[in-house]
C-alpha cells in the first residue's frame, strides 16, 4: 500500500502534538501507486488534484490518524506543494491555522538534520516529550468516518455493503466507481483493498 514516509512522519507528529506514542503498524496508510488515468481525469473534472495527505486530529481524549490520497481543489494552497516539498497545516484552539512549507528530502535538508542531531549529541541533548506524561489521550480510529471515492474495474470487485451510505455510482466498460461514506475501520479490514485494480481516494 506504500505511503510509508508520511506515515512515519505522522507518528512523530502524534507524539509531539498529542503526547500519544503510536507504532507505525497502527496507522492506516494507502499510497498513490494505484492512481491511473481515469482517476486523474475524474480529479480534473472536479477541478481537483490528487495529493497524499497524512492527517491526525483529537476529539476529547481520543486521537485518530491515517494516510490517504485526497482530492484537493486546484486553487488551494496544497496544490502548489510538489516534488520534494512537504507542507504541515496546524490548527489549535488558540493559534487557529498555521501553514508551514519546506523540503522534506534532498541532500541539504537531510544533511542539515543529521548534522543537527550529531551536534545535539555532543551537548547530551535529549528530546523531551512532556505531553506523553501529561496526556491521557488514546489512539483509536473507531469513530473515524471517511468520505471516499473507490474506483475499480469490474462489477462486484468491491463490496459496496461496506459503505455507510452511497451517494453516487458510476459504471462503464473501462471503470467503475462509488462515492460515499465508510468507517475507517471497515476500510482497513476490507479484503478487496488488497486488489491492485482497486483505488481509494478521500474527498476533501
Amino acid at each position: 500500500m506504500l505511503a510509508f514516509d508520511p506515515k512515519f512522519k505522522l507518528c512523530i507528529l502524534l507524539l509531539h502534538a498529542f503526547g500519544v506514542f503510536v507504532r507505525p503498524e497502527q496507522v492506516f496508510n494507502f499510497g498513490i501507486s494505484r492512481i491511473n488515468e481515469f482517476d486523474i481525469r475524474f480529479a480534473r473534472s472536479q477541478g481537483c488534484e490528487i495529493k497524499l495527505i497524512a492527517q491526525c486530529y483529537k476529539s476529547g481524549d481520543r486521537v485518530s490518524g491515517f494516510c490517504l490520497p485526497r482530492f484537493i481543489p486546484s486553487g488551494s494552497r496544497y496544490a502548489g506543494i510538489k516534488n520534494e516539498y512537504n507542507a504541515v497545516d496546524l490548527e489549535s484552539a488558540f493559534s487557529e491555522s498555521q501553514f508551514f512549507i519546506g523540503k522534506g528530502a534532498g541532500d541539504r535538508p537531510t544533511g542539515s538534520a543529521v548534522l543537527s542531531d550529531i551536534s545535539a549529541l555532543t551537548y547530551h541533548y535529549k528530546y523531551e516529550y512532556k505531553k506523553y506524561a501529561q496526556n491521557g489521550a488514546v489512539f483509536t480510529n473507531e469513530a473515524a468516518v471517511l468520505d471516499l471515492y473507490v474506483r475499480f474495474n469490474k462489477e462486484n470487485q468491491v463490496n459496496t455493503g461496506d459503505f455507510l451510505e452511497i451517494r453516487e455510482r458510476y459504471a462503464s466498460p473501462g471503470a467503475h466507481y462509488v462515492i460515499g461514506k465508510m468507517a475507517l475501520e471497515k476500510l482497513q479490514a476490507a479484503s478487496w483493498l488488497k486488489d491492485m485494480e482497486v483505488n481509494v481516494i478521500q474527498l476533501g
